[in-house]
């Protein structure tokens, strides 16, 4: 059980980082500023 848990955490460690990575690279490719896309003209 032991070994189970254990792989199961050193296989989300890379898959955490690969989706962080993604995120990042979308929100910085995306045109526009964020907080203005989310607030509107206010921001």
């Amino acid at each position: 059980m032991w070994a189970y848990a254990l792989r199961r955490i050193l296989i989300a460690v890379p898959t955490l980082i690969a989706v962080y990575t993604l995120v990042f690279l979308f929100v910085r490719v995306a045109p526009g500023d964020p907080a203005v896309a989310a607030l509107g003209d206010y921001a």
